[in-house]
């Protein structure tokens, strides 16, 4: 696990940290979202939870109709702007279900790029990386391209 910084839970549990997009909902997307990026699902889905009203109306899903249009090219699938034809799906291990949405812009940190510091450049290519590789675990991504720097590797997608 990496050392990025979490929000604590307010009362002791099993879990010290809340959930989030980043690291419970996102690696935990159905297998039919496996090459799609971060970007991607944040720009066309918001979280729903278990107190939603529209949540418990809902008909039970286990996202078995997930799959892409047979027109979709591979490379339309890899655009960060990808628009998806699923209007819900339920993320597993998790009680939320993700809805289509209008595409809205996505708020990320990126901090400073400055090329002459190797830590800062790493760091921001690290993000890049997250945002527009997928990926399920964030330790696979350079074992995946078979690189040692996320520096490296951006270029390679």
């Amino acid at each position: 696990m990496d050392k990025r910084p979490r929000m604590l839970k307010s009362k002791p549990s099993s879990e010290p940290t809340n959930n989030n997009f980043v690291d419970s909902y996102y690696p935990n997307r159905p297998s039919a979202f496996e090459s799609f990026s971060l970007y991607n699902i944040a720009i066309n889905f918001r979280i729903r939870g278990p107190n939603s009203k529209s949540f418990l109306n809902d008909e039970p899903s286990d996202n078995t109709d997930i799959a892409l249009p047979p027109h979709e090219s591979q490379q339309d699938v890899l655009s960060p702007l990808f628009r998806h034809q699923v209007k819900s799906f339920k993320v597993d291990r998790f009680n939320v279900k993700l809805d289509l949405v209008k595409q809205h812009a996505a708020r990320f940190y990126i901090p400073e790029h400055n090329d002459s510091d190797p830590r800062s450049s790493e760091g921001f290519y690290r993000r890049m990386c997250l945002l527009f590789v997928p990926w399920r675990s964030e330790s696979e991504i350079l074992s995946t391209y078979g690189l040692d720097t996320y520096f490296e590797t951006f270029p390679t997608i």
